[in-house]
C-alpha cells in the first residue's frame, strides 16, 4: 500500500497509471479536501466567544467550550468522494475553511455524521437568531392549530366514546 500526496494534475496521472497496471486505488482526493490539524483553533480564532456563549447550530443548545465540538457543515467524507455540490455553491475551496465550520453539541455532531442535505442548510442558517425565533413561532402556531382542531372537532369526546365502545 502506498500513500501519495500530489497536486490535482499529478493525481489524475497517477490514477491513470494505476488503472492501466490494474492496481487497486483506495481513495484519491485533493489535499484541500482532507481534515487539517488546526481547524478547531482556526474556528475559535475567527469566532471569538459571543456574550451568551456558543450555541449548537443544529439544536441551539448552549455549549460550554470544553464540551463543544467543531463540526464541518459540509462533511469531509462527501468532499473526498467527489460530491462537492455544496462546497462549490458556497464558493469554498477548502473543507477546513472557517465558513464551513460550526459549533455543535456531541449529540448533533454524531447524528449528522456524514449526512448533508437538510443538515447543511441548518448549519448555515442556524447561526442567525431570527431562524430560531421563526422556528419557535411556527412550532407554537402548529401546536395551537392542533389544539384548536381537537377542541373544534370534539375529538376528546369521540375518543372517549370509542374507548367506551371497545370496553363493552
Amino acid at each position: 500500500m502506498y500513500r501519495i500526496q500530489a497536486e490535482d494534475r499529478q493525481l489524475r496521472k497517477v490514477e491513470r497509471i494505476c488503472r492501466r497496471k490494474r492496481y487497486e486505488i483506495r481513495r484519491t482526493y485533493p489535499e484541500n479536501l482532507g481534515r487539517s490539524d488546526n481547524y478547531r483553533r482556526e474556528f475559535l480564532r475567527a469566532n471569538p466567544r459571543p456574550a451568551g456563549g456558543y450555541r449548537c447550530r443544529y439544536c441551539h443548545r448552549r455549549l460550554p467550550e470544553r464540551k463543544m465540538t467543531i463540526d464541518h457543515i459540509y462533511p469531509i467524507y462527501l468532499a473526498k468522494s467527489g460530491k462537492s455540490f455544496w462546497l462549490k455553491l458556497a464558493w469554498l475551496k477548502d473543507v477546513n475553511d472557517v465558513r464551513n465550520l460550526a459549533p455543535a453539541c456531541r449529540r448533533c455532531n454524531a447524528k449528522k455524521g456524514r449526512k448533508a442535505g437538510i443538515w447543511v442548510l441548518r448549519g448555515i442558517v442556524g447561526k442567525y437568531a431570527i431562524y430560531w425565533w421563526i422556528r419557535r413561532g411556527l412550532r407554537l402556531a402548529l401546536l395551537a392549530g392542533m389544539l384548536y382542531l381537537v377542541y373544534r372537532c370534539h375529538l376528546v369526546e369521540k375518543v372517549c366514546s370509542l374507548i367506551m365502545l371497545c370496553k363493552t
